[in-house]
């Protein structure tokens, strides 16, 4: 991640895990001795996955434990947070060779809890790793752009925005934000699947579907920070601060001061009105282009010579990867018109069926597009023109940019007080 993109979010820990003996935990169950739980202290470390794409969570959190030689329960619990419990997985981190998870269970007299049974092949101190899905965190970029009174550059501030309703509190963490779309089991789908499986067997389907969550994991592992895989982006974050549930917190991710900018009218031919945008590029000559800008919202302020600050339009982002250029809507611009007339059409070329029906003709169509600034300044006009069919242009004033098979653009820069006309005719094959 780029040091701009700092420091920021956190968790802390309230899910219960505990560890005792096999044999203990059947002596309780018969009602002759008390089941010791060995209480484990608070996780030490915790990884977020927020996925912007869905109300998904992939969490990652390590704790010590002491298992005993032989056969552990190890219990996990999640009452009054929004964890999948189907999605849970333990696996040792210090000693995977030696400890393997054997089976989930789901007790009856356990809500909101699982007692995974783990073989040791060791008695001591080990870390192990505890990944899930929760839902209720959420992330958003946005942004604040303050151009200076001569519209020639601008400072462009960017934020992520977590909010946090999972029920579980966080700090201390590690967060990675995802753009990209993910696939899912549908909820539904998801539910019936347990109902049917029921009791004991539940914990198969669980392992089944728990599978999604070894796929996230492994997401996790492969992609770090300003590194992208298939249709992911994936934003490393980390900090200590803290997130906890109930809160939003905003943060600053990068502020960049000078930022070149370029002020370009646009014609919208269906609107048939001309919009005013700010353009620049995210790439290094515009002083970024270090990593894909996320989309988002941007708030656009001027900053005149006194530096009074005006809110002069607001408009969102497409996710912008390096090298893209971002345009800053602004909104109409009524002192810059553009009229279109049809000067002349014509059908050429008929052809008859066996009938004496026409069954094939061309068609030709001058144009003529005038272009009026009225503002003091002169100004960089974009004019796109959509052309329907099979075509070829026969003839036209001004030069033009094809931008698609049926779209061409041209580009005027026309001084205050100044008209520009474009005439071109255009010839439609096989009408």
């Amino acid at each position: 991640m780029h040091p701009r993109f700092r420091t920021w979010l956190a968790a802390t820990a309230t899910l219960a895990v505990a560890a005792v003996g096999v044999g203990t935990f059947l002596i309780a169950r018969s009602g002759t001795a008390q089941v010791q739980l060995v209480t484990v202290p608070g996780r030490d470390t915790v990884e977020l996955t927020i996925y912007r794409s869905e109300d998904l969570t992939f969490a990652k959190e390590q704790r010590n434990i002491t298992l005993r030689e032989g056969s552990n329960l190890i219990q996990f619990s999640w009452a009054g947070t929004r964890i999948d419990p189907t999605s849970a997985q333990l696996k040792s981190v210090s000693d995977p060779a030696n400890v393997q998870v054997l089976e989930a269970i789901y007790p009856k007299n356990l809500e909101n809890a699982i007692l995974w049974r783990v073989e040791s092949t060791t008695a001591g101190a080990h870390v192990v790793e505890v990944s899930y899905f929760i839902q209720g965190l959420t992330w958003r970029a946005d942004y604040m752009a303050y151009v200076n009174g001569r519209e020639t550059q601008l400072r462009l501030q960017g934020a992520f925005t977590v909010g946090n309703s999972s029920g579980e509190d966080y700090e201390g963490a590690t967060a990675r934000l995802v753009v990209g779309d993910i696939h899912l089991v549908p909820a539904p789908q998801l539910r019936e699947m347990l109902r049917q499986e029921g009791g004991r067997r539940a914990a198969k389907g669980a392992r089944r579907y728990a599978g999604y969550a070894a796929d996230a994991q492994v997401l996790g592992d492969r992609v770090g920070a300003g590194q992208s895989l298939a249709e992911y982006y994936m934003y490393t974050i980390a900090g200590e601060n803290t997130v906890d549930s109930g809160w939003t917190k905003k943060v600053t991710a990068f502020d960049t001061p000078d930022v070149p900018v370029e002020v370009v009218y646009r014609y919208e031919p269906g609107q048939n009105v001309v919009r005013r945008l700010y353009t620049f590029t995210n790439d290094p000559d515009h002083a970024l282009g270090v990593e894909p800008l996320p989309a988002g919202e941007v708030r656009v302020f001027m900053v005149d010579d006194a530096g009074q600050v005006s809110f002069i339009g607001q408009n969102s982002i497409e996710f912008s990867p390096v090298s893209k250029e971002i345009k800053l809507d602004l909104g109409p611009e009524l002192a810059v018109e553009v009229e279109r007339s049809q000067m002349d059409f014509a059908r050429m070329n008929l052809a008859y069926n066996d009938d004496g029906d026409v069954s094939h003709f061309d068609t030709e169509e001058e144009m003529r597009i005038e272009a009026r600034n009225f503002r003091p300044e002169s100004v960089r006009l974009e004019i796109p023109e959509r052309i329907n069919g099979q075509w070829e242009m026969l003839n036209s004033t001004e030069e033009f940019e094809p931008k698609d098979a049926n779209t061409i653009q041209y580009t005027l820069d026309i001084g205050p007080g100044e008209t520009k006309t474009i005439t071109y005719r255009v010839r439609h094959l096989g009408r």
